[in-house]
């Protein structure tokens, strides 16, 4: 799987365990909420400041999104 598409699984899967709708996170974030769909969907390449705020939006750390657990 692509680091991309990780991500976006990972982002999408945090945002629905908190219980966080999609404009919630946006306007957390500062970004609209396509932004976040487009995140969410690997549409968009997620830049490392945007990364950021959302990480700190869903609680957690940016190592939290990125990186994919040992088997």
């Amino acid at each position: 799987m692509e680091i991309d598409v990780h991500i976006a699984l990972v982002i999408r899967a945090r945002r629905k365990a908190r219980g966080v709708t999609q404009a919630a996170l946006a306007e957390a974030v500062g970004v609209s909420v396509d932004q976040i769909q487009a995140c969410e969907n690997g549409m968009r390449r997620t830049g490392v400041g945007l990364l950021v705020r959302i990480a700190v939006g869903l609680d957690c750390g940016v190592s939290d999104l990125v990186v994919r657990p040992s088997a």
